[in-house]
């Protein structure tokens, strides 16, 4: 709270609405960082045994095979994919920085299926549920269905 406080006051200095930030004298507060623990094997497997069809299947070997972010997922497209190298470009990831990430043989395997099964013509990797053939898949809608299986 005191950071968003922070900005809007910085905001005000900016836009000549206060002549000082009263925040300012107020420390930062200290949090404890969160160090998340990748998925043990054996959590993974079930994971994957918990998906109802391939597509999750896909999903999930894909951002534990590639490390990518869930914004990263939905934004990769058929035409960066490929199948001789097993690699995707990632363009304008964090940072706007593009670059390669690679597919594992599960993920592979798993991808190639759901790709070769899916009904829903799209230039995206991963279209959505519905029916929109040119709108690709919300990020909040991947981050739910992780958690769903998990």
């Amino acid at each position: 709270m005191r950071r968003i406080i922070n900005s809007f006051y910085d905001w005000c200095l900016e836009e000549d609405l206060l002549t000082h930030n009263p925040v300012k004298n107020i420390k930062p507060i200290k949090s404890d960082s969160i160090i998340h623990k990748p998925l043990e094997q054996l959590d993974l497997e079930y994971m994957r045994q918990a998906c109802k069809n391939p597509r999750e299947k896909a999903i999930i070997d894909f951002l534990y095979s590639t490390g990518c972010r869930v914004s990263e997922l939905c934004n990769a497209k058929l035409e960066d994919l490929d199948w001789d190298t097993k690699s995707i470009l990632i363009e304008h990831g964090k940072g706007m920085k593009s670059r390669w990430v690679y597919l594992n043989a599960e993920a592979e395997v798993s991808l190639r299926y759901y790709l070769k099964t899916r009904k829903i013509k799209s230039s995206y990797i991963f279209a959505p549920c519905r029916k929109c053939p040119s709108e690709k898949t919300n990020a909040r809608s991947i981050q739910n269905l992780v958690k769903q299986i998990a």
